[in-house]
């Protein structure tokens, strides 16, 4: 938390603010910016007071015009929550109402198993002659097979460290996650191969302390860890366009993370197609997500019914005779009552 400053007259219950978060055990960064985005406001607007007012709030709103409404809303629950705290700490506030929660239409890019297919052999005969330091070639295949077997995100990857490895458990425990919770990603035998292998090749670049407990799973020639920004973004794109795959561009991409949508909505049609419920299947699948509410996974069930519509017959044909058993016996009961 050293790196998050504020300079407002509100910055000690920011930072107070924060630091209480964290100690929750909560990822405090998400929190970070937009509180910093408040606190150039007052800042530039000369406020002083330690408390805040129903004008000094608005005016926070009037200048976040020109975002994003996700955006708005996102900012404007970070605030409103900091607003309570200094409630709660004795400090009288003027306390909003959210905005209206922005729906996104946004519709992730979802690989076919063909296409996925066509990524790992365009990653597996990639070479990169370049001796830089973002030189990815030993990264990529054990990287992108990880992202689409766990479902985990790409910050997620590049923060594991080799001691959260556990082949005995056949888990990943990941720390740094984007809901600041813990939580284990699991390895099935074919993933576990491909770490494996891949553990074993890193541990012969001569680089001091690439196998310690401490170091990163995912190191650069240079012995750094692997970042995901540029270079994995850049690689990937690259590895698309060996593949055949058109790049659509803006948000529609593919992108990266879309590996982490497909794992996903590919593991829910598996279950499905294994005689499971998909409803049934949401709690298990948002627990290997990483999300924190279920409704958050039921996106990915209407992404499944739009790309795959013969999972619904498959429903209806296995659901169909509980449906008739129970009409029958409702019916029954009515007939009794009469």
């Amino acid at each position: 938390m050293n790196e998050i400053v504020f300079n407002s007259a509100l910055a000690p219950y920011m930072h107070a603010y924060m630091k209480e978060y964290a100690t929750k055990g909560f990822n405090c960064y998400r929190h970070a910016f937009p509180l910093m985005q408040f606190d150039r406001y007052l800042t530039r607007s000369g406020y002083d007071k330690d408390f805040i007012t129903e004008t000094a709030y608005h005016g926070w709103t009037e200048w976040l015009n020109g975002h994003r409404d996700s955006t708005k809303y996102e900012y404007s629950t970070v605030v409103v929550s900091f607003i309570k705290y200094l409630t709660e700490m004795g400090h009288p506030c003027y306390i909003p109402r959210l905005p209206k929660f922005h729906e996104s239409d946004f519709v992730p890019y979802v690989f076919t198993a063909e296409e996925m297919e066509k990524i790992f052999k365009a990653c597996d005969e990639w070479r990169d002659r370049r001796h830089t330091v973002r030189n990815l070639a030993i990264i990529m295949p054990a990287l992108l097979r990880l992202l689409y077997s766990t479902g985990m995100r790409v910050g997620e990857a590049v923060s594991i460290r080799n001691r959260d490895v556990d082949f005995e458990r056949h888990v990943i425990t990941l720390y740094h996650t984007k809901n600041g919770h813990e939580r284990l990603a699991p390895l099935n035998e074919s993933m576990e191969a491909v770490l494996k292998q891949y553990i074993h090749y890193r541990n012969k670049m001569p680089l001091p302390h690439v196998a310690d407990p401490d170091s990163f799973l995912f190191t650069s020639p240079q012995g750094r860890r692997s970042q995901h920004s540029c270079a994995i973004w850049q690689r990937f794109n690259s590895i698309l366009r060996d593949a055949g795959i058109p790049y659509q561009g803006g948000h529609h991409g593919p992108r990266v993370h879309d590996l982490r949508h497909t794992a996903c909505v590919h593991s829910l049609v598996n279950m499905v197609w294994a005689g499971k419920d998909p409803y049934c299947c949401l709690p298990l699948l948002s627990t290997f997500m990483g999300h924190i509410h279920v409704t958050d996974t039921e996106h990915y069930l209407r992404l499944t019914q739009n790309m795959y519509p013969e999972i619904i017959k498959l429903d209806e044909i296995v659901t169909s005779p509980i449906k008739e058993i129970i009409c029958n016996t409702v019916n029954t009961i009515g007939d009794e009552n009469d």
